[in-house]
């Protein structure tokens, strides 16, 4: 009976982390579809994107994949809010010179 508890939970644990990994690689793959659309649709002006504390639905490797996309020249400027600054300037790695602290209105350069 202890077995088949413990592979009840394995199996449940699988099909959650299954389930995880699905939701990251679809929010992935529009992220990365709505890059080429805008991307496609750039011709005298370079668009704003925003990214709004979109990282904790993607793991470090997408999140790193997106920035390197995002970071390339066909894009102005490029504003992610997120609430975990040491991971945001881990992921942004040296394209850290612009990252603000917002609290409570008053808006700071962090360093």
């Amino acid at each position: 009976e202890e077995a088949q508890k413990d592979t009840k939970l394995r199996d449940e644990q699988k099909k959650r982390y299954k389930k995880e990994y699905e939701d990251r690689e679809k929010a992935y793959n529009e992220i990365k579809k709505k890059y080429n659309e805008a991307k496609n649709k750039v011709k005298s002006h370079l668009p704003i994107l925003l990214f709004d504390d979109i990282f904790d639905k993607l793991d470090t490797q997408r999140v790193e994949q997106i920035v390197k996309m995002v970071g390339e020249d066909d894009f102005g400027q490029i504003f992610i809010t997120h609430t975990n600054k040491d991971f945001l300037k881990g992921v942004l790695k040296e394209n850290t010179d612009y990252i603000f602290h917002v609290n409570n209105g008053v808006i700071t350069r962090s360093i």
